[in-house]
């Protein structure tokens, strides 16, 4: 089944805790007493309270777990925002990312280097995932930096986001680029090229880029 024995994790004492009663007896899908289910848990319960997890300690998950989690969020994910369902994307993809890259953390860790953190490679997983999808390089960085205060992993933070952005290029646009031109609103094309020294200049172009430059000044 998919809510798999192998993802029944036994709970803290939790004689005294009847918040914490409340949420294993919500969370215990197919396993015994004393046990919740982490994949259940995640799948239905909140979004923040995953990510926290697994960008704080993926070892606390199991590698399978990580892996379903981040294989099925990225499926659901791709169905939702394809058939335009108001779900978001940004989240989800922090999910996915976070969770396939603590996974990747947990492998390397296992049978390449033992002194690796899966944690850092949850927090990579993310960003190349955002910068993959989104292609925004510099403001990914600076909220990835300021959101969870990983300075130390700036350099390769920064790597992968360049990577990533470089690698989606070669196939296509970026996904609100994409949807920009099907549904056909106006926007300001890249490398415009020219003397912009002057508004006519800048306007003196086709009926779409001067069309854009007015809708953006007056809404």
């Amino acid at each position: 089944s998919l809510f798999a024995k192998w993802a029944c994790k036994k709970e803290v004492d939790h004689s005294s805790n009847s918040q914490l009663d409340e949420v294993i007896l919500s969370s215990q899908f197919n396993c015994d007493n004393e046990h919740s289910n982490e994949l259940f848990k995640i799948l239905l319960g909140s979004r923040e309270d995953a990510i926290r997890g697994i960008l704080s300690d993926p070892l606390s998950y199991d590698p399978k777990t990580l892996f379903t989690v981040g294989i099925l969020f990225f499926i659901l994910m791709s169905l939702t925002f394809g058939i335009s369902v108001p779900s978001g994307i940004f989240m989800p993809s922090i999910l996915a990312g976070s969770a396939l890259g603590g996974f990747a953390g947990i492998c390397f860790q296992k049978y390449f280097i033992a002194s690796l953190e899966p944690s850092t490679f949850a927090l990579l997983g993310a960003a190349a995932l955002l910068a993959g999808i989104q292609r925004n390089s510099v403001s990914l960085c600076v909220i990835l930096m300021e959101g969870t205060g990983e300075t130390k992993i700036l350099i390769p933070l920064i790597v992968t986001i360049c990577v990533a952005c470089y690698v989606g290029g070669l196939f296509n646009e970026g996904i609100y680029e994409i949807l920009i031109e099907m549904k056909g609103y106006l926007y300001l094309e890249h490398g415009l090229g020219g003397n912009f020294n002057s508004s006519c200049n800048l306007v003196g172009g086709p009926y779409r880029r001067s069309a854009a430059f007015v809708f953006i000044l007056f809404g």
